[in-house]
């Protein structure tokens, strides 16, 4: 959990220029994920979004946690 936190923070830091930046959120969404901060992952998918709407993979992501988010 302790690596999981440092993970998420450096994911975080990726530039939206990067070609690291789709694995680098979609990481950190996963990670969120698994601390039960769905809302907060959600978000940061949105943000996501809005830096890149280019990677259709963010959507697939938002998709998926508002479906999540629903069933609880």
């Amino acid at each position: 959990q302790k690596n999981d936190a440092a993970a998420l923070e450096y994911f975080k830091q990726v530039i939206p220029e990067s070609s690291f930046y789709k694995e680098a959120m979609v990481r950190a969404v996963i990670i969120l994920e698994s601390q039960n901060k769905a809302q907060e992952a959600l978000d940061l998918a949105q943000v996501a979004i809005q830096k890149r709407p280019d990677i259709t993979e963010f959507y697939d992501v938002v998709a998926s946690l508002l479906t999540s988010i629903d069933r609880k």
